[in-house]
């Protein structure tokens, strides 16, 4: 057979029943004949476009069923995080730089910190960064307290050259 008659119905053709009716019993303009290579060719298409039309469809399903709220909810508390991490690493920031300025300090492990936080921030690490800037404030207080503690030392700490009360009593006043 060389040929199949096809009628139109609705939005769709339907092969007819016997393949010798003629397209003179129905009306010129819903009887289409297709080539059988045509038709079996159609027929593979309309097989892909369905199956394309079904993995769509089951990815909508997927996306459909993930909880936007859920995900915007997460996103907010990662950047309200990153947030946080940032300032909390620019007060450390200032005060490495305040050090820094004191002769006596030593800077070079807390700066080694500061960069170890900025490499996790840049990789997305927060609980690390998180974890690196406690670090940071605990060794930014001990540089404190030592620095204090040496400033109280100078003060405390008289050197042997400076005249004592007896010198007073012996010559009657401290020398200029």
């Amino acid at each position: 057979m060389l040929g199949c008659y096809y009628v139109q119905k609705h939005d769709h053709f339907v092969r007819l029943a016997r393949p010798s009716c003629s397209p003179h019993h129905h009306s010129h303009r819903n009887v289409i004949r297709f080539p059988s290579v045509l038709v079996a060719t159609s027929h593979s298409r309309i097989n892909v476009a369905n199956s394309v039309r079904k993995n769509l469809a089951q990815q909508i399903l997927v996306l459909e069923s993930e909880d936007q709220r859920v995900k915007n909810n997460t996103l907010q508390k990662e950047i309200a995080s990153l947030k946080a991490i940032y300032n909390t690493t620019l007060v450390q920031y200032e005060d490495i730089l305040n050090l820094r300025e004191q002769s006596a300090s030593k800077t070079t492990v807390l700066e080694n910190l500061l960069a170890d936080i900025l490499a996790a921030i840049s990789k997305n690490d927060l609980k690390t960064a998180q974890d690196i800037s406690k670090k940071l404030a605990a060794e930014i207080t001990k540089e404190k307290s030592r620095l204090a503690s040496l400033a109280q030392t100078a003060f405390v700490a008289i050197p042997a050259s400076v005249p004592t009360k007896s010198y007073r009593r012996r010559f009657g006043r401290l020398p200029c």
